[in-house]
């Protein structure tokens, strides 16, 4: 039988793991978040998306010392699996990179049901959940397309969100009904991986962190990674 709850932790304290970009995590980032999952007593783990960068497939320009389709696919699941086996239960947001087999998929004219289930996509075990997002406690937990304080301005809902890697903050809104949040949780890219050569002449470069919801949704925290 699966053990769906084998943290032996607070279930209503949620870590918030950033961007990984697999192959291209940095290095120390796992033991980063496992070590603020047992200081804060996360029970919930949640991946804010972009398990996988897929860069030989991607929207950005493909580096020429790029490896090949199938080289970075295997070395992607290598690089995942550490993850997998220290976070066995989890919930999975799939981000815009994520999507990408699915879109050339679709973009080629494949049925959905001809291509690969997210768990098989990534190597994954079963007792992680995939989705858009994940509404818990009154937080929604999603990737995201921008920032999160315009997700939560438009919707007013408190919301978690990776997908800007150079955006980590908590920013609360009080209105005359409700008080919420709006969370960026940083990332746990590689910046100097060809990869990210896209980025190299924006002012603004990649946070490395991740995020924690305690108390029942009620307190927002982000904690930056220090290499």
């Amino acid at each position: 039988m699966l053990n769906t709850n084998p943290y032996n932790k607070n279930p209503k304290n949620v870590l918030i793991i950033g961007d990984l970009h697999c192959p291209f995590v940095v290095d120390g980032y796992l033991e980063f978040c496992k070590k603020v999952q047992d200081d804060f007593d996360c029970g919930t783990v949640i991946f804010a998306g972009d398990l996988a960068d897929f860069h030989y497939s991607s929207f950005h320009a493909i580096e020429s010392s790029a490896m090949g389709a199938d080289n970075e696919y295997d070395k992607m699941l290598e690089t995942l699996k550490p993850w997998a086996d220290a976070f066995p239960v989890a919930k999975v947001t799939y981000g815009n990179h994520d999507l990408i087999p699915l879109r050339k998929g679709f973009a080629g004219g494949l049925a959905r049901r001809t291509m690969k289930s997210w768990q098989d996509l990534f190597g994954a075990p079963t007792t992680w959940e995939f989705g858009e997002k994940f509404l818990i406690d009154d937080v929604m937990y999603l990737h995201g397309t921008n920032a999160a304080l315009a997700r939560m301005n438009a919707s007013r809902i408190s919301t978690v969100q990776g997908h800007c890697h150079s955006l980590q903050y908590v920013h609360w809104s009080q209105s005359e009904k409700d008080r919420i949040f709006a969370m960026q949780v940083g990332c746990g890219i590689s910046n100097d991986k060809y990869a990210f050569n896209y980025g190299r002449s924006f002012p603004k470069k990649p946070i490395l962190g991740a995020g924690i919801v305690l108390n029942n949704g009620t307190i927002p925290i982000v904690l930056p990674m220090h290499k």
